[in-house]
């Protein structure tokens, strides 16, 4: 517990869950609750694992697959302001990807502020424009479900989903196939 915020989160191939999670669903299960939430928790949690094994692969993939949004890996320094709120996620594998929208490069952040978790997207050339990533997902056509501040996180969210309706799209499918 309170590790990434109590957010499920892997290092190398280890999926790593809060007791309190494991609490909560031991509650759900002995009332004879099935909890998708969990099963979907555990899929995207192990595409973090096969990302990791293969981020080159999917790297490549975010860049064509991701062309409307996404833009290039973000290779400098961040600049103090926002390392000092910037969230550091293990499953993004230590990498910041720029998004681009409405003809601005953002870089899109996990922050935490004004006490909240927020996904936000920091205008390159002058950080004070802000633009709430929620926002950029939503005119994208991305659901509310969808972490939408890193191509790994779209990714599994995605996926995972999918995966639960059993209709994953042939981009995704084509992919895996190939790892």
């Amino acid at each position: 517990n309170n590790l990434e915020m109590n957010m499920p989160f892997t290092i190398n191939n280890v999926i790593i869950i809060p007791i309190s999670k494991f609490h909560q669903l031991s509650v759900l299960y002995r009332k004879g609750h099935y909890d998708n939430q969990f099963i979907n928790i555990l899929i995207h949690e192990k595409i973090h694992v096969i990302q990791r094994d293969n981020q080159p692969v999917f790297d490549t993939f975010y860049k064509n697959y991701y062309n409307r949004f996404l833009g290039e890996k973000y290779q400098q320094p961040l600049p103090n302001e926002l390392a000092k709120i910037y969230m550091t996620n293990p499953d993004s594998n230590n990498s910041i990807w720029t998004f681009l929208f409405d003809n601005k490069e953002y870089i899109p952040l996990l922050v935490f502020k004004n006490n909240k978790i927020q996904t936000l997207g920091y205008d390159k050339t002058n950080l004070s424009n802000i633009i709430d990533l929620n926002y950029v997902k939503k005119e994208l056509g991305y659901g509310e479900d969808i972490s939408f501040y890193h191509p790994n996180e779209i990714f599994a969210c995605d996926l995972a989903h999918q995966i639960m309706d059993e209709s994953v799209s042939k981009g995704y499918s084509n992919l895996l196939n190939n790892l």
